[in-house]
């Protein structure tokens, strides 16, 4: 008898120890850091997926195209590239081991500001 509710302790504690420990690796896996993106005080944020990279946050801002490029420009220092596409300006940062791509574009008296956050890593 006593053998028995030993074995019976045994595999209850065992039991209880694997679900702890499966528990504890779940929450270590879903500790993926939140990546920072910086906008404009006034952004009007309609997409933000920052969990994982790459990241993406659109808004929409009162501020003009100069003051969104000076911004990202003391955020992330000179851009790499800046293309100018039809009704769009493409602003390429780089910035550690992750490449900034920010998109302005006019939307009627305000501008939308796209931004994406890609790991650099090849």
């Amino acid at each position: 008898m006593k053998v028995k509710s030993i074995s019976r302790y045994s595999i209850l504690i065992a039991a209880i120890i694997f679900n702890l420990s499966a528990i504890s690796m779940a929450s270590e896996i879903n500790k993926s850091p939140i990546i920072t993106v910086p906008v404009l005080k006034d952004a009007h944020i309609f997409a933000d997926f920052t969990d994982t990279l790459p990241a993406v946050v659109n808004y929409y801002t009162l501020a003009t195209k100069e003051q969104i490029i000076t911004y990202y420009s003391q955020q992330f220092g000179k851009p790499i590239s800046q293309q100018n596409t039809q009704n769009y300006l493409t602003l390429l940062y780089q910035q550690e081991q992750k490449m900034i791509r920010i998109v302005l574009s006019q939307q009627e008296n305000q501008r939308q500001v796209d931004i994406i956050i890609e790991s650099n890593k090849s």
